[in-house]
């Protein structure tokens, strides 16, 4: 897919935004800018897959439509694991060129709040820094870091 970005999780109004789209995203929780680029604002079981469906996320059909809409990442979560996205298996190339991994620490297990700074941050097995996506706010990059713990 050409033209995919993380996004800054702040919409302009300075609220979630991954909180405020969620009608508008699809079953990727991929929404579009006004000039056509998709946009991640966490991650997506679909990075993978690289694919998109462009409709309401087929996550909340099935399920409690409400719930889904005010916690989409917990439903999203339920479609990968980390068989699918391993331990250091980088998704993105922040700007400051720290790379993007997945949710999953070393032992298989989502990142704890205890295991990244506040920007995010881990630093890997080869002591490089990289961001980590994980389902709660800010999702992937917070600030520049490394930063405290």
């Amino acid at each position: 897919m050409d033209n995919v970005a993380f996004f800054n999780p702040l919409n302009t109004a300075q609220q979630d935004d991954l909180q405020q789209t969620t009608t508008n995203m699809d079953q990727c929780l991929l929404s579009t800018t006004s000039d056509g680029v998709m946009k991640y604002h966490t991650l997506s079981g679909c990075l993978k897959s690289q694919g998109s469906k462009t409709k309401v996320p087929k996550l909340c059909k099935d399920v409690d439509a409400d719930a889904c809409r005010r916690q989409p990442t917990t439903y999203a979560s339920k479609k990968y694991s980390f068989l699918d996205l391993p331990y250091q298996t980088a998704v993105g190339l922040a700007k400051d060129g720290h790379i993007i991994v997945g949710p999953y620490n070393k032992d298989g297990e989502l990142w704890s709040c205890e295991q990244h700074d506040v920007c995010n941050g881990v630093f890997l097995a080869d002591n490089s820094y990289a961001y980590a996506t994980t389902y709660t706010f800010p999702y992937v990059v917070g600030c520049w870091g490394p930063g405290p713990i």
